[in-house]
């Protein structure tokens, strides 16, 4: 049984090491366990759901851990009927979770991952940083104060849909001015987050583009240009963000910078033609 609090589970090796000893595994879905779960392979408390009060999330899975026992859990390792042999029900499940999950989780999977995804992309960036004495480093913190000290001059002053309503397969246009005062477009990364929307209006399964700077109207104004690509019918929402950018820079988040422009802007309908009619799909 596990039950770190999400995300913190960094990778759960403890519950790795169950599977070859023939235990089965009752955990948050977080990290390892989040692509090794499966209904025949252990118990999972809760869905994944994330909750802004840490105390009601806390509340949430303590009720599932114990629903879970009660009535999952418990019953079936005890079913024994009469003998002291686990039931074929836990058994099974024992070598579903040998079988499947043995030959995917190890420590030497762990490990590489570790390397290949992290520790050779932080030496690489050491070597590249440290070079030359430093300079790049030099150049990057300078750089970072120049963004902080002008970041609240960064506006999103307007963004236009060329094109409201469109068929599948056809991409919406959009032009985005913005104001960047003392920053140049070499600074910043503009983006269109757009994607399908659910009935509240949020943006579902989000996708994001960078777009291209085609010119400056004004001294610090640009004008930048992009496109939604709509592969299915439906109601889209998008809006636009802009983020620091250095090549350098090693996580654009980082600097925990960023300029929206408000909630969603519009709601573009996306059409399909079926013989030769247009249906549109809210």
């Amino acid at each position: 049984m596990n039950t770190p609090k999400r995300p913190m589970e960094a990778s759960g090796t403890s519950g790795m090491k169950v599977i070859p000893n023939g235990g089965l595994n009752l955990s948050i879905l977080d990290g390892w366990w989040c692509e090794g779960y499966d209904t025949d392979t252990g118990w999972s408390i809760g869905a994944g759901e994330d909750y802004d009060d840490p105390f009601y999330q806390d509340e949430v899975e303590s009720k599932g851990l114990y629903d879970v026992l009660e009535n999952e859990v418990i019953p079936l390792f005890y079913d024994r009927n009469g003998g002291d042999i686990p039931p074929h029900g836990w058994i099974s499940m024992m070598k579903s979770s040998m079988m499947k999950l043995g030959p995917a989780f190890s420590t030497n999977r762990m490990v590489r991952e570790y390397a290949e995804r992290f520790y050779m992309k932080a030496h690489q960036n050491w070597e590249m940083l440290s070079s030359e004495e430093f300079s790049r480093t030099k150049e990057l913190v300078q750089w970072k104060h120049h963004i902080k000290n002008h970041w609240d001059q960064v506006q999103i002053e307007q963004a236009r849909l060329l094109n409201v309503n469109a068929e599948v397969g056809v991409a919406l246009k959009v032009e985005i001015e913005v104001y960047l005062g003392a920053l140049k477009p070499e600074d910043v990364r503009v983006q269109i987050f757009s994607g399908p929307t659910d009935v509240d209006q949020n943006i579902m399964e989000p996708v994001i583009e960078n777009v291209k700077c085609v010119g400056e109207s004004s001294e610090g104004r640009y004008t930048y240009e992009g496109y939604i690509a709509c592969d299915e019918s439906g109601l889209f929402g998008y809006s636009i963000r802009i983020l620091p950018y250095h090549q350098n820079l090693v996580d654009n988040f980082s600097l925990q910078m960023m300029r929206w422009i408000g909630d969603i802007i519009t709601k573009p309908t996306v059409v399909e033609k079926t013989r030769n009619k247009e249906v549109s799909v809210h």
